[in-house]
């Protein structure tokens, strides 16, 4: 849970490249960011018009382990 509040703060504050980061890592854990949390919450707004925002978001949607 701690990681996915990382993940939020760091998109408010505007460091795209860590919040790139973090997702990236956080959708390879299960129970963790969903594939309906990053298309839906509106937390993640600021960088959904970037191309990464995109694969973690296909990436999120595909099952673990594939």
């Amino acid at each position: 849970m701690c990681e996915m509040n990382l993940a939020a703060v760091l998109v408010m504050t505007g460091d795209r490249d860590a919040t790139f980061d973090q997702l990236s890592k956080l959708v390879k854990l299960p129970f963790s960011l969903s594939h309906g949390d990053l298309k839906l919450d509106p937390v993640w707004d600021d960088i959904r018009g970037d191309p990464r925002f995109d694969r973690i978001l296909a990436e999120s949607a595909s099952p673990l382990g594939d």
